[in-house]
């Protein structure tokens, strides 16, 4: 069940499962801020599939580095919608950079991710 807005006087940037901030507690505190950061900048860039949810890989390095994968799903005239967050191993994160499917190294982009 998703998150109802009760106040919408900005632009929406996105939106997120119920229990999606309950797994981002299981990754830990200390890497929350820089996650939510990552989802939106991911925001910015991520395509309209229609029916179809996206996986892409992050990594939060402060204060050790720790590797997740968020599932979104991303629909025209629709903010992206958050479905779930879970830690991965490095080797998943390095599959991601290979797919080009990491949330800082996205087709187009100029950025690089270093681990």
């Amino acid at each position: 069940m998703a998150l109802e807005l009760k106040y919408t006087e900005d632009n929406v940037v996105f939106e997120i499962e119920e229990t999606f901030f309950e797994d981002l507690q299981f990754i830990g505190s200390d890497y929350v801020d820089d996650i939510l950061k990552q989802m939106n900048t991911l925001c910015k860039s991520i395509g309209d599939v229609k029916n179809e949810i996206q996986f892409f890989g992050g990594v939060s390095v402060d204060p050790t580095p720790k590797f997740f994968e968020i599932s979104v799903l991303k629909e025209k005239k629709h903010p992206p919608f958050f479905l779930d967050i879970q830690e991965i191993s490095a080797d998943d994160y390095l599959d991601y950079i290979l797919l080009e499917k990491t949330i800082l190294n996205r087709p187009g982009e100029t950025k690089n991710n270093s681990l």
